[in-house]
């Protein structure tokens, strides 16, 4: 099997732990009932090439098995989730001190984004990823990738960002919170810091 691409598209409640989502996995060579690295998320509904699958959560595995799911030459995988930010453990997505108050960030090596959405967490199983996340207005969401675009809509802000080259699930990073960026050009490719309000100057 050969992992093509990932669309991500995520609604962070933060300041709350919450947040839900959905994932499209692009795959070739799909395998019968395949099953997805997932554990301790919540399964919601579940397609393969646009028809209804079941998932069998085996947690000791680390697995959801997609029953019903056929073997395939080329598939796309719909799998809706939700899931919770551990507030101790420091893998997966996690709330951290941040200043006098918190953020949301990423740690997913080696095998910890299993932690944060379904997806086949191995790390000869490179694809791009195409990430889109919902958040308050008045945080800021980092990602690999720079942004390609925002909409703020009421108390809310969508963030599309570009396509990450291919590459292993354990290498994404996520954060979201009352972060200030400063972006330095003078490089071969920009290099952005990420600070807490006020401090500014000191990423410069």
């Amino acid at each position: 099997m050969r992992v093509e691409s990932y669309h991500l598209d995520l609604t962070v409640d933060a300041p709350e732990p919450g947040y839900h989502g959905v994932v499209e996995i692009e795959v070739t060579d799909l395998p019968k009932e395949a099953a997805v690295n997932a554990v301790g998320l919540t399964p919601g509904k579940a397609q393969v090439n646009g028809k209804d699958v079941s998932v069998e959560v085996q947690e000791n595995e680390q697995e959801w098995v997609l029953r019903g799911a056929p073997a395939a030459a080329k598939a796309r995988l719909r799998l809706e989730f939700r899931g919770e930010a551990s507030k101790q453990g420091l893998e997966g997505y996690y709330r951290s001190q941040y200043g006098d108050g918190h953020i949301f960030t990423t740690d997913f090596e080696p095998t910890a984004a299993r932690h944060f959405f379904p997806c086949f967490d191995r790390p000869d199983l490179k694809g791009t990823f195409h990430v889109q996340v919902d958040a308050e207005k008045d945080l800021t969401v980092i990602f690999n990738t720079p942004v390609e675009e925002t909409k703020t809509t009421g108390s809310r802000k969508h963030w599309k960002f570009a396509a990450t080259p291919r590459m292993s699930t354990y290498l994404l990073y996520l954060g979201v919170g009352p972060f200030r960026e400063v972006v330095d050009h003078h490089f071969r490719v920009p290099v952005s810091v990420a600070l807490p309000a006020g401090r500014e100057k000191d990423g410069v």
